[in-house]
């Protein structure tokens, strides 16, 4: 019974974690599913306890209204508190497989995923934590001074915030690494996944 269950679990942390799509044979009856963005990029889905997730981190450069989310190039632009994306590369290979980078303060606003998404938050991360599914593509980092590095963590925003004992809002915010939420700051640029509400 235990190697059931520990097969199954595998079979989906490749599942869910993997980020080469194209390469796999999904289909509804399955529990998958695609969604498109409003740049008209399509994501795997898959459907996990009660929730349904994207297989693949976040690429869009536009809120789901069309208006344009900001690319911040320089370190300079990547500092500032409005919300804003890069790309660990410009290869088109790369963008497909790591996603576009984001800063909290686009992970936090409204519209950044796809109609009828929301970009996952703590109590999503939660449930998909407790679901024995973990893994996923080495983690991408934008620092908040804008160094680019390629760890082996793996880290995606979570689009709740922390409110202090005195009301103030923290300067860090919830992250998920696939088994805790942990804290950094919000200038920090990181993938995003997104949930179907």
């Amino acid at each position: 019974m235990q190697n059931k269950q520990f097969l199954l679990g595998l079979f989906l942390s490749l599942v869910f974690f993997c980020n080469n799509p194209t390469e796999n044979n999904y289909n509804d009856s399955e529990g998958t599913g695609t969604v498109t963005d409003v740049d008209g990029n399509i994501y795997t889905t898959m459907k996990i306890d009660n929730q349904e997730w994207m297989v693949e981190n976040l690429r869009t450069t536009k809120y789901n209204n069309g208006t344009p989310i900001p690319l911040k190039t320089s370190n300079a632009a990547w500092s500032t508190t409005t919300p804003g994306y890069c790309y660990y590369t410009s290869d088109v290979d790369d963008i497909k497989k790591y996603g576009a980078i984001y800063n909290w303060y686009a992970a936090n606003t409204d519209g950044l995923a796809p109609s009828g998404w929301h970009v996952a938050n703590n109590d999503d991360w939660e449930i998909l934590m407790h679901s024995s599914i973990k893994g996923g593509v080495p983690g991408l980092c934008r620092s908040q001074d804008g160094v680019f590095t390629k760890d082996e963590v793996y880290l995606w925003w979570s689009a709740s915030d922390v409110t202090l004992s005195n009301g103030s809002k923290s300067s860090d915010a919830p992250v998920s690494n696939g088994s805790e939420l942990v804290y950094t700051n919000k200038h920090v640029g990181l993938p995003i996944r997104c949930v179907k509400n």
